[in-house]
């Protein structure tokens, strides 16, 4: 398996679901057709992933492998982010969803934050990703206005997300996010790190990439297994 080190700017995140127990990159290199459907959420057509090469992220103080794919219709790679791993991060989904739920319960930073110190994250780190979370859910309310209740704040915003909204707590609720991201043209906006949130339509058919910082083209809209 080829590992390559690189800025993964034009990566689109697609999110496959997998307890941490399950995962493995030969299972995800050998199976990633029937994990994606063979679609690809930049020009959305099928049949044309395959294997381009794969990177390692962290997932707290453990090193895991990252699947990279290729869609040979439109040139544009995706990276398979394992579900209980959080894009952009080297903390879990499990843990970020805990503390959102906490701090919608009236904790302070200090005590919802435990679930990451217990995890010998710093005592600063709750702060820094309250930040972050708030950054990225007023980037999918003005990217995609039409979903969730845009009144709704942290965890319950999420929650107004899902078709029907959920009142109940939900186990995974910033990866089926970033699902309903991908379903709607968007790059997974929770918490990677790419400037490349859409996907514009050139006049040959094509699906590209649209950096934020580029005019917008009319009609430009905005997966997750």
């Amino acid at each position: 398996m080829r590992i390559v080190s690189r800025s993964l700017l034009l990566d689109i995140i697609i999110i496959a679901c997998f307890l941490l127990n399950d995962y493995s990159p030969e299972t995800v290199r050998t199976n990633f057709f029937a994990l994606t459907n063979g679609w690809c959420p930049s020009c959305r057509s099928t049949g044309f992933l395959v294997y381009h090469a794969s990177y390692s992220k962290y997932w707290y103080a453990v090193r895991i492998v990252i699947i990279r794919l290729r869609c040979k219709h439109c040139g544009v790679t995706h990276a398979l982010i394992p579900s209980f791993s959080l894009p952009g991060a080297s903390i879990g989904t499990r843990e970020a969803g805990y503390y959102l739920r906490d701090r919608a319960a009236g904790l302070s930073q200090a005590i919802a934050g435990k679930c990451f110190r217990d995890k010998g994250l710093d005592t600063r780190y709750a702060a820094y990703f309250e930040k972050k979370i708030k950054r990225c859910i007023a980037r999918m309310k003005a990217i995609l206005p039409a979903l969730g209740d845009l009144a709704r704040h942290g965890i319950e915003y999420l929650k107004s997300l899902l078709v029907p909204p959920s009142a109940e707590e939900h186990p995974d609720l910033i990866s089926a996010a970033n699902g309903i991201c991908l379903a709607n043209s968007v790059n997974a906006v929770f918490c990677n790190r790419v400037s490349i949130l859409l996907f514009s339509r050139r006049k040959a058919g094509l699906m590209i990439p649209l950096n934020l910082g580029a005019q917008m083209k009319p009609g430009t809209g905005i997966d997750s297994t």
